[in-house]
């Protein structure tokens, strides 16, 4: 994401599906991999893989247009990437829960760190079965 300047990666793309009630014809939509078919009926298709995507890297490439991932037999992939523990941010949680419990008195920064355990650790539990 920084490379693009903010404007392609699976944190834009999940960015993007979130703001779209994590619908995945809106998003891609707005990410530019389905087209509006001209019709009488606003219809929407995919756009046809190579020919019609977008390769270029310009100022009309549609934010989170990139990386291209196949959704083709279905948003499985996709929707495990988004909901990945990855994108917690352990740091931000702790701040924001120290934000809700209001005044720490008698605790200086260091100690509330500690003592919060990172969500990661906490809500993640592999399942391994198949």
């Amino acid at each position: 994401m920084e490379h693009s300047n903010g404007k392609f990666g699976y944190s834009v793309q999940r960015r993007i599906w979130e703001k779209s009630v994590r619908d995945y014809t809106r998003l891609f939509i707005k990410i530019g991999w389905m087209k509006k078919l001209d019709s009488e009926v606003e219809q929407f298709n995919y756009r046809a893989f190579p020919d019609e995507f977008i390769w270029e890297l310009n100022d009309d490439t549609p934010e989170g247009h990139l990386p291209l991932t196949n959704a083709l037999r279905g948003t499985r992939l996709m929707e495990n990437i988004f909901t990945h523990p990855a994108f917690d941010c352990p740091e931000e949680e702790a701040a924001e829960e120290n934000n809700d419990t209001g005044s720490n008195a008698g605790q200086n920064k260091d100690d509330s760190k500690v003592r919060v355990r990172p969500k990661i650790m906490t809500d993640f539990k592999p399942d391994y079965s198949f």
